[in-house]
């Protein structure tokens, strides 16, 4: 696709990647929990050196335990809500998403198309100003030979004057189609060196 390149569309992919992780989160938030824990509990050691060394070394002195804990979530309603609200709002992403990739194609087709136009334009504006020089250098060499009338060669002058006109803004319109292309195609900027982050 031709506007991977556009800033704006990378920030919706990171938007939507971002409501993803969320509701990634919610949902492990929601899941069944096994806890581990182990425990290590020291007594007393004994009345002297000699009462806490013997306990020590028979292991009388020590505890050690653990544990497995397995919860589920019975009638949380705080996370089946906090599920529900961003399992929509992740729904509701995904279509903006879509929507903005299908305008976003949209408006890279009909700036692909203006530009088409336009440079037909521009190739037929080329070809009219030749036509009308031709036409004014013939007005002129009637005139030189004595067939042809100053009227005849002031209007072909104004037609080529106005020709002419013509082309500069259609060659005008073509290179502003140009960049509105490179514009919606994300490569306007990268063209002219300027890489957004």
């Amino acid at each position: 696709m031709a506007f991977l390149q556009r800033p704006d569309y990378q920030q919706a992919q990171l938007n939507l990647k971002n409501s993803r992780l969320s509701l990634k989160v919610v949902q492990d938030n929601s899941r069944y929990n096994l806890d581990f824990g182990v425990t290590y509990q020291l007594h007393e050691t004994g009345k002297d050196h000699d009462e806490a060394f013997s306990h020590l070394s028979r292991g009388l002195n020590e505890t050690l335990g653990a544990t497995l804990t397995f919860s589920m979530p019975l009638g949380n309603t705080i996370q089946q809500n906090q599920l529900r609200s961003q399992s929509l709002q992740h729904f509701n992403d995904q279509l903006n998403f879509d929507s903005f990739k299908y305008t976003i194609r949209l408006q890279v087709e009909d700036a692909i198309m203006n530009l088409r136009i336009s440079q037909k334009q521009f190739y037929l504006a080329q070809q009219a100003k030749k036509l009308a020089k031709q036409q004014w250098e013939v007005e002129r060499l009637k005139l030189n030979q004595g067939v042809g009338s100053v009227v005849d060669v002031v209007r072909a002058q104004d037609i080529f004057l106005n020709v002419s006109f013509q082309e500069k803004t259609s060659m005008v319109n073509h290179l502003n189609n140009i960049a509105q292309w490179e514009f919606q195609t994300g490569t306007l900027l990268r063209r002219r060196g300027i890489v957004p982050r």
